[in-house]
């Protein structure tokens, strides 16, 4: 299974958060984990999985300049490119341009978080791939206890 985070860059997960996080990435045999490179959420999730061998970590940076003027609509597409593993739009910051195409994420977490959080979840819904916020990670967590 393909996870992708989503949160705002001010959000700091809580250390209940990311106990439900990891809980939740074994519970469903994720493969791997797909972020925006962006602060906030996306850093302390992939910090959270460092000791997670097993899951493969990907970061999905937004090229903002692309030509040396601030685009934007970077985040946002880059999003859309991050669900649908698409490396190959111009929106994500590769270092090498001949990366594959990867399978689409079969799920999307949502912390909190502003306009680009709230469009990385309005297309993940467009695309049909099931969001579940934070919370509800956290308490399926509690009551499995």
């Amino acid at each position: 299974m393909i996870v992708a985070v989503t949160g705002g860059t001010d959000v700091l997960p809580t250390a209940p958060e990311l106990d439900a996080l990891l809980l939740g990435l074994d519970a469903l045999h994720c493969t791997t984990l797909r972020h925006g490179q962006a602060s906030g959420v996306d850093g302390a999730v992939s910090r959270a999985m460092f000791k997670r061998r097993h899951i493969a970590v990907e970061s999905w940076p937004a090229r903002w300049r692309p030509r040396g003027v601030l685009d934007r609509s970077a985040g946002p597409r880059r999003s859309a490119a991050m669900l649908r593993g698409d490396p190959s739009d111009p929106s994500v910051e590769w270092p090498r341009s001949d990366y594959s195409p990867r399978p689409r994420a079969d799920l999307l977490l949502a912390w909190p978080g502003g306009p680009g959080t709230a469009g990385c979840i309005k297309a993940a819904e467009r695309m049909g791939i099931t969001v579940l916020r934070i919370g509800e990670i956290v308490e399926l967590a509690a009551r499995s206890r």
